[in-house]
């Protein structure tokens, strides 16, 4: 279960932020568990006790980045016309064609040419064409959209343009430049550009409606694929020069460069983390928590990323996945049952339909980024290929958007009863299975494995252990007893 806890936290965050205004009460509670577990806990009262207190400290830190992202201004909302911040993350396109950014706030001015303090996380709306890259300092002037909080930026001024961020916007405009005289513009061209670059454009839009139409919406946000594709790349190559062993750590600097270069995106960040923090001698769970943990003390405007919520979600239902029996279609069942209640709360309805499209249109995403990398490399005869395989997932994704099976929140609860049905039922014929088996041997030799399952995002799961049985032969007294007489 800890598997789920970044799950846990990001919806409480969205759903009830309120619960994380309470540190003394939370403190008050983690004494009185503590104390508890002194007078019951005896066996495992240092393991329930570390336990109690990380979970604490997890706590603390959710407090504190959530105090930290929370707009604050020194003047009335309707007052202010013009604000000074730098951008937490790219922009991005909206559907009237200007950027949508994210900015942490330093200063506020009024009419009146009155100068004030800001902080936290806020949201505006800019009137340019051209993206603006992370790290970027901006002035706008305008004025807050009633009644939502969203600044309206009628002027922007750039106050600085940062050299790193001046590199990212020459690599990205050469590598689009490329695309775009190898594929054209279109869809096709729009994916590569939304895979390789983490740039979205116009004609991307059709894409990620289909996919939130068709119950998808979570093969997009589990950016993990990505970085798997680049680390499996360099880990061969790298293997055979360095050997297994350094493989696996230098391997993990061609994704490094693939995120600085298309910008710390929470789903991005969130998967490179995870693979530093899995070359630890720690288990998968422990490095997701520890991954979500250093996560926001970096970056605590992943708490109110909906891009963050669908990421963690559907990767810790991956995660909680690899422990569970096997069933057909588990990883899917399970991600969207994670990423099916932020569908709820936004969109009002989620579709079950994505249980059949999300592995068809998960391979074809990831045989879209390989292709698209290697037109990039040179390989400008897969150019057709890549296009074909566009159509094919557009066609599939407007299929399933085309035939919806939505529900609402009771259709949710149903599916839960019906899937944590299947995972008992299964768990226990196993449990079964296993105990009729050993006892089907009166006299043998069993090797258990209890870590045998290698699966690479965690150890064992709810009844996968690797047995081997001998059954001995059967022992012969006479044999026994001349063998006896012959001796002195």
């Amino acid at each position: 279960m800890c598997a789920l806890l970044p799950l846990s936290v990001l919806y409480l965050y969205h759903f009830v932020p309120s619960l994380y205004a309470y540190p003394g009460l939370a403190a008050v509670v983690a004494l009185v568990s503590i104390a508890l577990m002194f007078m019951v806990a005896k066996r495992r009262r240092t393991r329930c006790i570390c336990r109690t207190l990380l979970l604490f400290a997890l706590y603390l830190l959710l407090a504190s980045a959530g105090g930290s992202i929370e707009p604050a201004w020194a003047f009335e909302e309707d007052r202010i016309v013009a604000l000074d911040g730098v951008l937490m993350e790219d922009s991005t396109l909206s559907r009237s064609e200007n950027q949508v950014i994210r900015l942490r706030v330093t200063s506020c001015y009024t009419r009146d040419g009155d100068e004030g303090e800001a902080r936290g996380i806020a949201s505006a709306l800019i009137k340019i064409p051209e993206p603006l890259y992370a790290s970027t300092p901006v002035h706008l002037e305008g004025s807050f959209s009633s009644p939502s909080t969203l600044f309206i930026a009628e002027d922007t001024t750039l106050l600085e343009m940062k050299r790193f961020a001046l590199l990212r916007r020459r690599l990205i405009a050469a590598l689009d430049g490329r695309l775009l005289s190898l594929l054209g513009e279109g869809t096709t061209h729009s994916l590569a550009k939304m895979l390789l670059l983490g740039q979205s454009d116009s004609e991307g839009f059709l894409l990620k409606d289909l996919a939130v139409l068709s119950g998808c919406a979570h093969t997009l946000a589990l950016s993990g694929m990505h970085l798997s594709f680049f680390l499996s790349i360099s880990t061969l190559l790298l293997s055979l020069l360095v050997g297994r062993r350094w493989g696996k750590r230098v391997a993990l600097v061609p994704p490094t460069l693939f995120v600085l270069l298309a910008g710390p995106k929470p789903s991005l960040v969130r998967a490179l983390l995870f693979r530093f923090a899995i070359l630890l001698p720690i288990g998968s769970t422990a490095a997701s928590n520890g991954a979500f943990a250093l996560q926001l003390l970096l970056f605590p405007e992943v708490l109110s990323s909906l891009s963050a919520l669908y990421s963690w979600a559907a990767f810790s239902a991956l995660l909680f996945s690899s422990k569970l029996p096997r069933f057909p279609l588990r990883t899917t069942a399970l991600a969207i049952a994670a990423t099916a209640p932020a569908s709820l709360a936004y969109s009002g309805s989620w579709n079950a339909i994505g249980l059949l499209l999300s592995t068809p249109v998960t391979l074809l995403i990831a045989l879209a980024m390989a292709l698209s990398l290697v037109v990039v490399a040179g390989g400008s005869l897969c150019a057709p290929l890549l296009v074909w395989t566009t159509k094919a997932l557009l066609s599939l994704l407007g299929w399933g958007a085309s035939h919806t099976l939505e529900f609402g929140l009771v259709g949710y609860l149903c599916y839960l009863l019906i899937l944590l049905t299947v995972v008992v039922s299964i768990g226990y014929a196993e449990s079964i299975g296993k105990r009729r088996r050993r006892h089907s041997y009166e006299m043998g030799v069993r090797i258990r494995l209890s870590e045998g399952d290698q699966h690479p995002l965690g150890g064992a799961r709810l009844c996968d252990d690797e047995e081997v049985w001998t059954e001995l032969s059967a022992l012969n007294p006479p044999a026994l007893a001349g063998s006896g007489a012959a001796g002195p």
